[in-house]
């Protein structure tokens, strides 16, 4: 889904009475600019608000994994746009609610060998409705509502990078549930939540790590991520992350073993915050906001008008700049021309004098003046031509370099004939660069085979072109 750009974005985590708000500027920097209870969050988010209401910055918060549902689904056609067609009847099926009560999006759309597969995410529009409310009533109107378990996804992706086969399972312990993202390699493939708080697990009541355990080994297995050889990673975050000795209480009832790694993401009681901030001012992987139609934040089309605005103003200085440069250079060209038309026009009157010169003319009346001119100056020209002996002396001592015998030597000032023979097929040839030296252009020799005196028999012919006469 495309989104506007904007460079500062904050991302609005509510959960089990508190809020925690993220602000995020496009050079990656980030800052927690409110944790605490929802209730007093109003006073503290008041200009990050009306920076959002006057187009300014965007404004994130997520639907929880526990109010949406997502599944990947597969449709058994190779063209993705025949499957878009049946993806919402497959949706439908697996829906606990009817599809016409939802919002729903489909995400990363691709061909997989002979089907095309999709992650479908869905929420009751109700829950939509009542997530926004919350988020309004705190003091915050969103510009976009992303999804928890596909922000955790990317967030946790930016944080440790994943290799291709590797699987991850992203644990968030939250104030009020936990919540489960597992994916393969860079395919988030599902998210689910369990209703046991953090004040249960910090209590040591075993019930409650016990319910917890018992999901998230549900979870791998669902997955088919325990297979022999995979690797498997095991991310912490949320508000309980920061609490060693929960996680390895929780670590020694999964019975994890040594070939399992191990991370705890940074400042894990802001991740998801931070995430959202990310997601709502970068378009990447899995961008989703089910904020839509007449619920639309009227920020948006502000932003909208503003970067429009933006945009014309851009480019109506860069067309102002492109015809001056334009003028400019027309103006200097017409400047150059003219100087060079003078110059010809000076230099055709100095070979051509007493005839008038039109512009244009000059090379064709120049010409003519030349051919006209040319039997009164040849007396002179000659004077500076090659001497045709010195051709003669260069061409006999090349040929006896080569052991040429020459038989005949015809040579005019417009073309040369040589008759001979050459100890080698090749011979013939050392003759030619001597004709080049003075203007004639050598065509290919005319051998014939060895006769009786061993010798390769030739005929060589070279002319002076029509330009170099």
């Amino acid at each position: 889904m495309s989104k506007l750009r904007n460079r500062t974005g904050y991302g609005v985590d509510l959960a089990g009475g508190r809020a925690v708000v993220v602000r995020s500027a496009s050079n990656r920097r980030f800052e927690t600019v409110y944790n605490g209870p929802v209730g007093e969050m109003g006073p503290a988010v008041a200009a990050a608000a009306t920076a959002v209401s006057r187009g300014r910055a965007l404004a994130s918060g997520c639907q929880s994994v526990a109010a949406s549902l997502t599944r990947v689904l597969k449709a058994p056609f190779a063209s993705v746009k025949k499957a878009g067609r049946v993806l919402p009847s497959l949706l439908d099926i697996q829906l606990p609610f009817p599809l016409e009560t939802c919002i729903y999006r489909f995400l990363d759309v691709r061909r997989s060998g002979d089907h095309v597969r999709a992650l479908a995410l869905a929420a009751q529009d109700e829950a939509v409705r009542r997530r926004m409310r919350q988020h309004e009533e705190a003091g915050m109107i969103l510009t976009s509502l992303d999804h928890e378990g596909l922000a955790l996804w990317t967030e946790s992706l930016e944080d440790y990078p994943i290799e291709p086969d590797a699987v991850r399972m992203v644990v968030s312990l939250g104030c009020e549930n936990t919540v489960l993202v597992a994916g393969r390699g860079l395919s988030f493939e599902s998210a689910h939540h369990c209703p046991v708080s953090l004040d249960r697990l910090r209590s040591g009541e075993t019930a409650a790590a016990d319910d917890l355990v018992r999901r998230m080994r549900h979870v791998l297995q669902a997955g088919q991520f325990l297979q022999a050889g995979q690797k498997i990673q095991w991310a912490w975050t949320g508000a309980g992350a920061a609490d060693e000795a929960l996680r390895s209480r929780l670590e020694s009832l999964l019975e994890l073993g040594p070939e399992v790694i191990r991370l705890v993401h940074r400042e894990p009681e802001t991740m998801l915050a931070r995430a959202l901030s990310r997601r709502a001012i970068r378009e990447g992987n899995y961008a989703v906001n089910l904020i839509a139609g007449d619920r639309a934040n009227p920020a948006l089309e502000k932003l909208r008008l503003r970067r429009l605005r933006g945009a014309a103003v851009f480019y109506f200085a860069l067309g102002l700049l492109l015809t001056g440069v334009n003028a400019g250079w027309n103006a200097w060209l017409a400047t150059k021309e003219a100087e060079i038309s003078r110059r010809i026009g000076r230099a055709a009157e100095a070979i051509a004098p007493g005839t008038r010169i039109y512009p244009g003319q000059e090379f064709l009346l120049v010409s003519r003046a030349r051919e006209a001119n040319a039997p009164n100056v040849s007396p002179f020209t000659r004077v500076f031509k090659p001497s045709p002996a010195m051709l003669l002396r260069e061409l006999l001592d090349a040929a006896a370099a080569a052991d040429i015998t020459i038989s005949k030597l015809s040579l005019r000032p417009d073309a040369a004939t040589v008759t001979g023979a050459s100890e080698t097929w090749a011979g013939c040839e050392k003759l030619s660069p001597v004709f080049t030296t003075y203007g004639f252009m050598v065509s290919e020799p005319q051998r014939e085979d060895a006769g009786a005196d061993e010798r390769v028999h030739f005929s060589l012919s070279a002319g002076v072109s029509d330009g170099a006469k």
